[in-house]
């Protein structure tokens, strides 16, 4: 299976390193960046598969790169991560792209398969069954 690659955006350096070091240990290639201007320079020079942006960054927002990103027409999935939910904040995430949505703080599990479902969904991982019965 190829390499899967993957952008964090989060100007918070704990969970930035949380982040980083979750998806490491799932095998995952990662990068990281602490404003959205960094993620749109990374974003033009490197081919990523997952997207995940706070929505509060300094400088250009983390809504702003998921419409930029639209935009280019590129398929990378994207999650946009905030301590600000609000279901107006959801329906703009959405509306700019976000395969999903977030709110702080979230346990291991939520992000893990946030990431799961949003890779399962652009093909570039085999579809689980996440439901047992018994």
């Amino acid at each position: 299976m190829p390499t899967i690659r993957v952008l964090i955006v989060e100007d918070d350096v704990v969970m930035r390193a949380a982040l980083r070091s979750i998806l490491r240990k799932d095998g995952y290639e990662v990068d990281a960046a602490e404003s959205g201007e960094e993620a749109l320079v990374l974003l033009r020079d490197a081919d990523y598969d997952l997207l995940i942006t706070d929505l509060r960054l300094p400088g250009i927002s983390g809504l702003d790169v998921l419409r930029t990103v639209k935009e280019t027409g590129a398929n990378i999935g994207m999650i946009m991560i905030t301590a600000y939910a609000s279901a107006d904040s959801a329906v703009m995430a959405m509306k700019a792209g976000a395969d999903d949505y977030l709110p702080k703080p979230f346990e291991l599990p939520e992000i893990r398969l946030a990431v799961r479902k949003v890779l399962e969904k652009r093909n570039l991982l085999p579809r689980t069954n996440l439901c047992t019965s018994n």
